[in-house]
């Protein structure tokens, strides 16, 4: 079971539900081990500038109409998806979310490779690297 711990100016304290019932559950004196890893956050500007170059990249293109087609492409390419399978019914693929508690920074640095790929492709080598600059 992962846990995640929040450091705050007297001590630690639970983040997340899971987390919370669990430290909820412990006796007093009870101890408890765990290996430490610190979280490498996400940044938010890294994020942003993924859309920013999607829009960038979409104005530079003729085949996709949208942001959100292009970026659900890139997804799909890259492998940021599962296939579901109804109980009666085809199985179906769905792309998975960027959002920050879905993805963690490493996860986000791969993606980002597939994501630069996949516009290079579209645009060319030079291209990106001309809209890269300016954002």
């Amino acid at each position: 079971m992962l846990l995640t711990l929040k450091k705050i100016h007297n001590g630690i304290t639970p983040v997340g539900d899971e987390t919370f019932n669990v430290f909820n559950n412990l006796g007093i004196g009870q101890e408890i081990y765990f290996e430490y890893k610190p979280k490498k956050q996400r940044s938010l500007q890294y994020h942003k500038f993924y859309f920013a170059m999607l829009k960038s990249v979409l104005q530079n293109q003729e085949h996709y109409k949208t942001i959100d087609n292009l970026h659900e492409v890139i997804k799909f390419k890259s492998g940021y998806y599962e296939t579901i399978i109804p109980l009666n019914g085809e199985p179906f693929i769905k792309t998975k979310s960027l959002s920050f508690d879905k993805m963690n920074a490493e996860q986000f640095d791969e993606f980002m490779k597939y994501a630069k790929t996949e516009c290079i492709s579209l645009v060319g080598d030079e291209a990106l690297e001309e809209i890269l600059r300016f954002l």
